[in-house]
């Protein structure tokens, strides 16, 4: 299949946003007046082959652009420098909510499209902060929920195991004696296990007899759930948890 001009299909979706919203909007019907110079077809053609060629993340890049590339006049104008001023009304800053639901203009100009003058009467029931809900079907940041309640806890305490059954069980409490720790953390992004948001911390004691002693292990604590981070904490359990003027060889 031939390559699409993409860049060309980029500059064609940002003119769209403007033919669409300006004074094209005084004539526009159920997108029947937006004409032949927005490549729609170009890009639904680029969408389908990216689909099919299960290129998901260039796909998901191109939606990206497509929702986002369209500014309201009113982002336009503060980088721009120009009027903020409805060129339609001449009255209302040209934000989202006026372009969509208050011009009254627009809505004026729209009272023989039945759908548009139907849903007129819901501008009295939205909530200006929320207009992205009704634009795009999308929450905004002010009605995410953040459940704090499962972040990672800034201590947790130590899971351990006894390698032979025959030694004096170590408990929480104990002072980790000499001998060889072999320390290793897992999770986070450049893990062996990439999808794995949280980190765990293990380390392995050995007497310097080489006769295996314990297992300790915990979740890594903290916000910041790194691999490296996890392997650094690993030292930091040997050196915390070590009797005073313990011999200790840390492998990592």
């Amino acid at each position: 299949m031939q390559e699409f001009p993409v860049m060309q299909i980029i500059n064609e979706i940002i003119r769209a946003f403007h033919i669409y919203s300006t004074e094209q909007a005084r004539k526009h019907n159920h997108g029947g007046s937006i004409g032949t110079e927005i490549a729609w077809h170009q890009m639904l053609e680029l969408n389908r082959s990216l689909k099919n060629k299960k290129k998901f993340l260039d796909l998901a890049i191109l939606e990206t652009i497509q929702a986002g590339a369209a500014w309201p006049t009113l982002r336009t104008a503060q980088v721009m420098g120009k009027s903020d001023i409805c060129p339609l009304c001449n009255e209302q800053i040209t934000d989202e909510w006026h372009t969509y639901w208050t011009c009254p203009c627009l809505r004026n100009q729209h009272q023989d499209c039945k759908e548009i003058e139907d849903s007129q009467h819901l501008a009295d029931q939205l909530d200006e902060n929320q207009i992205a809900f009704y634009n795009r079907g999308i929450l905004n940041q002010a009605d995410l929920i953040p459940h704090i309640e499962y972040n990672p806890l800034e201590e947790y305490p130590l899971c351990i195991g006894m390698c032979n059954s025959q030694l004096q069980p170590i408990t929480h409490t104990d002072l980790w004696p000499s001998g060889y720790y072999f320390g290793d953390g897992s999770g986070g992004k450049f893990s062996k296990h990439p999808t794995l948001t949280r980190a765990g911390v293990g380390v392995h004691h050995v007497y310097l007899n080489h006769n295996p002693y314990f297992n300790a292990s915990t979740p890594l604590p903290g916000i910041t759930q790194t691999n490296n981070r996890a392997e650094l904490y690993a030292v930091l359990l040997v050196t915390r948890h070590s009797e005073l003027a313990a011999t200790i060889v840390l492998h990592r």
